[in-house]
């Protein structure tokens, strides 16, 4: 269905992919994955001939339908971002996906609630098309896809691997593992025979002239040398032999430690964090009433809200938080309650990344730089304004507010959305080590697996 030859692809003076060749076959349902900003975006839009490629050639066979990741559906005011996105499926894929011979979708399970997840599933599943899509819910690409490219953003190429997610974890991990050791072992080498040259070079300058006999002596042919010079020689060959081995070094990406941290709060809140009564909320011009609610919340929970699209569960947090009053019922909030909120859309601010972090003095400026760098912010990205971030990096800069901050509860409406599998990962290790509450609005099931939420709480629509 696709054939690529020789790619290479660059946004703006950043180079993300080169000489990139694969091929897609009929049927075949692909997941593309990569970190943050790797270019995966990029190459679905060259593919779906949105933008043009540096240089390569790219052969397609059949149509090409394409999901973006943040589709505009007309008269979508109104509309959750779940409904936006179910909105936009059913008009990228139709009834059954088989207007298309190729679907390229980026992020198609944004927002969705796991009927509309369930739906898309299928969908995939029986379609006889081919699929590239681009993913972090990892449990949605383990039921979906046939094989796994990733972007490999050290060498700028694309690598493949048959099967679906949880194989290539698999197949990811002892390949690091194996990196990591084959560069060990060359690390190794290299100090040995370094050290080996410096010992045979000061022996070389210090030792006697007494002669030897050489192993050409031994054969007849009645050569000497004398020791200095021997042990000399020695030492070339042994330089000859580092040489050969930096020649045939393994791989090395500069491997940094992956992204970890911790939510540590300042100040621990009163016992009960939330009590919730009879909670309701109208929206006339929808005619949609949210609630009643009711709800209770000690400090240390970890309370997953479900519910359908459109349900309310993102207006009835904000009602957690204060920010929406309800039409009726009361909320009652514990003392010293600070907050950390990841919205599903955080607010783009006019300041830089740098300036969007709470610090003064030097020193604090210089510690912020550095726990930004983890993020993924280097030193010249720190300075970028918020408002030309990816959705991704806005989600990871928010959550490294919340390690400055130390809020005692944490809000988190849909992190699955935007952030890398590797920014999931080190999110779910730091809810599971929080003492303090976590509310968590989520879909990615696969993500509450990890995050052993001990309440959960349904909104429904009246």
């Amino acid at each position: 269905m696709l054939s690529l030859k020789n790619l290479s692809i660059g946004f703006g003076a950043t180079e993300l992919l080169k000489d990139v060749s694969f091929k897609v076959s009929k049927g075949e349902r692909m997941g593309l994955i990569g970190e943050n900003g790797s270019g995966k975006s990029t190459l679905l839009k060259v593919l779906a001939g949105i933008m043009e490629s540096e240089s390569g050639r790219i052969d397609m066979k059949g149509t090409v339908g394409y999901l973006a990741q943040e589709p505009v559906v007309i008269g979508a005011d109104e509309m959750s971002g779940g409904e936006k996105s179910r909105e936009a499926l059913k008009k990228a894929l139709g009834s059954d996906a088989t207007e298309h011979n190729l679907y390229l979708l980026d992020e198609p399970t944004n927002n969705l609630d796991i009927d509309a997840l369930e739906w898309l599933e299928r969908l995939i599943q029986n379609s006889p098309a081919s699929f590239i899509i681009v993913s972090h819910d990892r449990k949605f690409l383990d039921n979906t896809v046939t094989k796994i490219i990733e972007i490999d953003s050290f060498t700028k190429s694309i690598v493949s691997y048959g099967g679906n997610y949880t194989y290539f974890r698999e197949k990811k991990q002892q390949e690091r593992e194996n990196e990591l050791n084959a560069r060990a072992q060359y690390e190794k080498k290299v100090s040995d025979l370094s050290d080996s040259i410096k010992q045979k070079k000061v022996w070389a300058r210090t030792g006697s002239t007494e002669t030897v006999r050489t192993d050409t002596e031994k054969m007849g042919a009645g050569i000497q040398m004398d020791r200095s010079t021997h042990i000399f020689s020695i030492a070339k060959n042994l330089e000859r032999r580092l040489a050969k081995v930096h020649e045939e070094a393994p791989i090395d990406r500069h491997i940094v430690k992956a992204l970890d941290f911790e939510f540590l709060p300042t100040e621990r809140s009163g016992t009960v964090v939330f009590e919730a009564k009879a909670v309701v909320k109208c929206f006339a011009n929808k005619t949609i009433t949210i609630g009643p609610i009711n709800t209770h919340l000690e400090y240390g929970d970890k309370l997953a809200i479900t519910g359908k699209n459109g349900a309310g569960k993102s207006t009835f947090i904000e009602m957690l938080a204060g920010t929406i009053t309800p039409d009726s019922g009361t909320i009652a909030r514990a003392k010293n309650l600070s907050f950390g909120y990841l919205r599903q859309k955080p607010l783009i601010e006019t300041q830089t990344v740098l300036e969007s972090m709470p610090n003064s003095t030097r020193e604090e400026i210089t510690r912020t730089r550095h726990l930004l760098s983890r993020f993924g912010f280097t030193e010249n990205q720190v300075a970028k304004p918020i408002s030309i971030l990816s959705p991704g990096e806005r989600s990871r800069l928010v959550l490294a507010q919340l390690v400055v901050t130390g809020p005692n509860c944490i809000i988190l409406d849909e992190p699955s959305n935007h952030l890398d599998i590797e920014a999931l990962e080190a999110l779910e290790n730091a809810i599971r080590s929080f003492s303090g509450t976590v509310i968590v609005i989520s879909h990615d099931r696969y993500f509450l697996e990890r995050i052993q939420p001990n309440k959960t709480l349904e909104i429904k629509r009246a």
